[in-house]
Formats: C-alpha cells, sequence, structure tokens
C-alpha cells in the first residue's frame, strides 16, 4: 500500500469499511428520513413514523457490520443536516454525531439479538420469528436514549420534555422496523417479478382496497379504524407476505398524513394522546398481520405436505404410477359413475428368473420398462397401477370386452418385441400372460379382481405370453367361459 497514490489508499480503506455499495444505501436512508421529518413534532428532528431505522436494520441484518460504517455517516447526516438550519453550532454537529453512534450500536445489538433468538435465515417464516422480531424491535431503547440526550445536551430538548421526546421517537423507530424491515429482508430474497407474478392482480386490488379505505375512514372522520384492521388481516389471509408489508405501508403513509394535517377519527385528542394513539395503531396491526401471515402460511405448507403425502401413499415408489389402494380407490370412482369398463392383470412371465439371474438392479428397470410401455399405450382416463411385485392392472375406461380384448393383445405383442439392453453384448427379453375381463353392476371390486387374476392364471396355465378373457357377472349369476384372444 505504500507505493499506492494517496487517494487509491483511502479508497481501499473505505472500500473494506462497508463503504462498496454505500451510496444508494445513504442516499435512500436520507430519502426517507427526509419524507419521515415532514411529520416531525418539535423539536423538529423527531418523528412518529421513522422508517429509516427500518432500512438501517434490514441491511444490517442481511449484510452484518460491514453496513455500520453506511449506517453511522447516514444517520449522521440525516440528524445534523436539519438540526443545523435550526442552531448551527459545533454543538449541533456533535449531538448529530452522538445520534449516528446510537444508530449504531442500536442496530449491533438488535441483530445480535436476533441471531442468538431466532437466526438470520427464518425471520418471518414462524410466529415465533415475527414475535421475537417484534420484540426486539419494541426494545430499540438506545437509539432514542443516546438521541434525545444529545438534543438536550445541545439545548434543542427541554427537560420537562424530555420523556415525551424520548416516547416519540422510541414509537417512531420501532414502528420504522416493524413497517420497513421486513419489507428489505422479502425484496432480498424475492425477485421482482416473482413478486409481481406470486399476487398479480390481487397485490393490486389489495393495495387500491387498503387505500380507498383509509381515505373513507379518515375523511369520514368516523370511528372506523378497526375496519383498516380487518383488510390488514384480509390481506394476510389472501397475499403474500410482500402484499401483506404494501398493504400496511400503504395504511400507515395515509394514517401518517392524516395526523399531519389534523383529519380522522383521532382529530379531537389532544396532540401527544393522538399520536401516541396512531403509534400504536400502526405497530398492532403490523405485527397482527405479519403473525396472522405466518398461521396462515404455516397452514398451507402443512397442507401442501399433507397433500403430497396422500399423493405419494397412492403411488408405487419404483414405477411411479398407481399402488393397490391408489388403484382401488381409482376403479370404485370409476364403477360408481356406472360407466362401460374393462379390466386387464397383467403378470411378467418368469420375472423371477430375471432377478435370480441378473439381479434386483436389472428386475427393477424391467419393471420400470414394462410400466413406461404400457403408460404410452394407454389414454389419460385409464388407470394403470402395480398391485403385486410383477403384477399390473388397467382399466380401460369405456371400453367393452371386445374393445379391451384387442388391447390386450396388442401390449401382449409390444412387450414380446421390446428388448432390455443390460451389458455392451447382451439384452433381455420378456413377455407377459394378460387376464381381462369387463364389469356389470352389481359387482365389487374385490371380486371383479379375483375374478379377472383367475383369467389371468388360465392365460399362464396356456403357455404364458397370452391373454384369457371373460365377463364378470352379477354374483347371482355364473360367469362366462373365457375365451383365448389371438
Amino acid at each position: 500500500m505504500e507505493n499506492l497514490p494517496e487517494a487509491q489508499v483511502w479508497m481501499g480503506i473505505l472500500v473494506r469499511l462497508g463503504f462498496k455499495h454505500s451510496v444508494p444505501f445513504i442516499l435512500a436512508y436520507l430519502a426517507l428520513a427526509g419524507a419521515s421529518m415532514l411529520l416531525a413534532v418539535a423539536p423538529s428532528n423527531v418523528t412518529p413514523l421513522y422508517p429509516a431505522a427500518g432500512l438501517a436494520w434490514g441491511v444490517a441484518i442481511l449484510w452484518g457490520r460491514r453496513t455500520y460504517p453506511s449506517i453511522f455517516v447516514a444517520a449522521t447526516l440525516a440528524n445534523t443536516l436539519p438540526l443545523l438550519f435550526s442552531q448551527p453550532s459545533f454543538t449541533t454537529v456533535l449531538a448529530g454525531i452522538a445520534i449516528g453512534v446510537g444508530e449504531v450500536i442500536s442496530v449491533l445489538i438488535s441483530c445480535k439479538l436476533l441471531s442468538v433468538v431466532r437466526g438470520r435465515e427464518r425471520v418471518f417464516k414462524q410466529v415465533q420469528d415475527v414475535i421475537a422480531f417484534s420484540v426486539i424491535a419494541l426494545f430499540w431503547v438506545v437509539s432514542p436514549t443516546i438521541g434525545v440526550s444529545a438534543l438536550a445536551f445541545a439545548g434543542l430538548v427541554e427537560s420537562e420534555a424530555f420523556s415525551r421526546v424520548w416516547l416519540t421517537w422510541w414509537l417512531g423507530d420501532s414502528i420504522g422496523i416493524l413497517l420497513l424491515t421486513p419489507l428489505v429482508l422479502v425484496l432480498n430474497t424475492t425477485h421482482w417479478r416473482n413478486l409481481l407474478n406470486n399476487d398479480g392482480y390481487k397485490l393490486v386490488v389489495g393495495i387500491m382496497g387498503a387505500a380507498t379505505a383509509s381515505l373513507a375512514v379518515y375523511v369520514s372522520e368516523l370511528p372506523l379504524l378497526y375496519l383498516l384492521t380487518g383488510i390488514c388481516f384480509m390481506a394476510a389471509y389472501r397475499l403474500s407476505l410482500f402484499g401483506v408489508i404494501a398493504v400496511n405501508l400503504v395504511i400507515a403513509t395515509i394514517t401518517s398524513s392524516a395526523y399531519m394535517w389534523q383529519v380522522g377519527p383521532g382529530a379531537h385528542f389532544v396532540a401527544p394522546i393522538q399520536l401516541g394513539l396512531i403509534q400504536l395503531f400502526l405497530a398492532f396491526n403490523m405485527v397482527i398481520s405479519l403473525v396472522f401471515w405466518c398461521t396462515q402460511n404455516r397452514n398451507r405448507e402443512l397442507s401442501v405436505k399433507w397433500s403430497r403425502a396422500e399423493t405419494q401413499a397412492r403411488l408405487d415408489p419404483l414405477t411411479k404410477i398407481y399402488n393397490r389402494r391408489g388403484f382401488e380407490e381409482r376403479a370404485i370412482e370409476l364403477m360408481r359413475q356406472k360407466r362401460t369398463l374393462s379390466l386387464l392383470i397383467l403378470d411378467i412371465d418368469h420375472f423371477k428368473y430375471v432377478n435370480d439371474h441378473y439381479g434386483h438392479d436389472i428386475g427393477d428397470e424391467v419393471l420400470r420398462q414394462f410400466s413406461k410401455k404400457i403408460a404410452g399405450m394407454i389414454r389419460d382416463s385409464d388407470v394403470f397401477a402395480r398391485i403385486g411385485g410383477e403384477e399390473f392392472a388397467v382399466i380401460l375406461a369405456d371400453q367393452n370386452l371386445e374393445l379391451a380384448g384387442l388391447m390386450a393383445e396388442r401390449i401382449r405383442a409390444t412387450i414380446e418385441s421390446t428388448e432390455l439392453p443390460v451389458s455392451s453384448d447382451n439384452t433381455i427379453k420378456y413377455t407377459v400372460s394378460i387376464g381381462v375381463s369387463s364389469v356389470s353392476e352389481g359387482v365389487d371390486i374385490h371380486r371383479w379382481l379375483k375374478t379377472t387374476d383367475k383369467l389371468l392364471y388360465q392365460a399362464k396355465a396356456q403357455g404364458r405370453n397370452q391373454v384369457a378373457a371373460g365377463c364378470v357377472m352379477p354374483i347371482d349369476v355364473a360367469p362366462t367361459p373365457s375365451r383365448k384372444v389371438n
């Protein structure tokens, strides 16, 4: 570093301290702080809603201690510049620096607490995450304590107003964190296109509905704030996490504007009480909607897992087709529709020899190849399942015995001509025997399977690689003789 120009040396130091990507953050922090100053009460830099604190904690959660220098610079500038306009002095600059230090200390302590309690990777995945985040956010006390003390030292806060200013600062930072930190984390983990695609028109409708309802409540000045809480619940039920945060931000923006213009249901209260009610209202809405969203999201995840487990319970893990349970359930559904149905039961000939001679791995490959061949020959409306070791079943919907027999013969011929390579100079050829039956009313699934299985045994008794067909009649009628389909 000795041979580098002095400017490059300082640039290298700044980069190592975390300033490489700090300019966008500092500008965003200053913009949010400037916007929140529109709501400021005396003294001029104390605001009831400070989303810049949420931005600071969000980037600190994501990128750690590298962001602390940027947070210090941004917080110092955001607080020093307004103070200099009202009281330009060296003491004022020291007060601004102290506020920046307090912001960094608060961020550091909060990040440590959050990583210890829940970890940075799981924020807003479970209700416990939201509770931990909310509690830590509401205990954001270092920054207001140092900040208000610095203002008092600079003569900008009188002693009798200390507690009121401290309370306003504390709640303003906490609400800003509750509103903006989740947004920072969501935007970091989700591409903006996915944010729109996942919600689509629901997101637009939710934001417009929240804005319209908020304006109606504050313009009418009726005591209907609870309606806005209901909208937050609806957003948590219908929208993604981004949608929930967006709806809360819209409500918070309009609520803060109403406070600034002294309109709405709380306008008749004295200023400190009105301010406290608004802050508590915004904090309650955000926390309760996040908790409700996590609960709903957990329920949705459990529902998906349950549905997936139910589906897997009906599938054969080797061939990925129905197992016996899934087959019988689908068969009963089709039989209740009183449609013309035909059943094929297929058994791979001499499959035990394949397993014994070539090994179970090759036997599994035979089963998979066989399943793919059959699945490619039947329709989506048909039901295909593995109901035993090498035994399979197919229900052909809206197919009589004659058509089913033709399909069975086509399957038999296809399998007979199929080869499975087991090495560079060796292949396996195998055949299948098939029993075919059609069903009439009054026959249950188990009798249908049993009768068709007997037809399968007839096909094997006739020399294997055969098709045997017959009808399954009601219980009080004897079955017709089977016949061979050539």
